[in-house]
């Protein structure tokens, strides 16, 4: 069930992950005015469903952190998910500093060592 990366294209600047981990990691930026958001993601595509993974998020300036930069950019993200009927959405290895940003953006801890975090439910 392949996704529609035209819709992403109109949302953000796309480049394919130059490490090439995996032949879907996406390299996504935002910008807000001078404020730069780069979400690294990794998309699953199965014949009956596709989920996605978030692996990173950085936001510079970094003084800019702490402002919704970044909620702003996951809720594109998450829009986008929901249209393309992306069923399972996760945020991989989160630092403790960053847990607080994913459980007020609707996740919730996986409880796993690698301190991933499901969004509860893809809204």
């Amino acid at each position: 069930m392949p996704v529609n990366r035209e819709e992403l294209v109109n949302l953000f600047e796309i480049r394919e992950d130059p490490l090439r981990c995996s032949h879907n990691a996406l390299i996504l930026t935002s910008w807000y005015d001078t404020v730069m958001i780069t979400v690294r993601i990794v998309l699953y595509e199965f014949s009956s469903h596709v989920s996605m993974e978030i692996t990173s998020m950085m936001i510079l300036p970094e003084s800019s952190t702490g402002n919704g930069f970044g909620s702003l950019a996951l809720k594109k993200l998450l829009a986008w998910a929901k249209r393309s009927e992306i069923v399972q959405i996760k945020a991989i290895e989160v630092l403790t500093p960053n847990e607080n940003f994913w459980i007020q953006n609707g996740f919730i801890r996986a409880g796993n060592t690698s301190n991933d975090f499901y969004l509860a439910q893809p809204s």
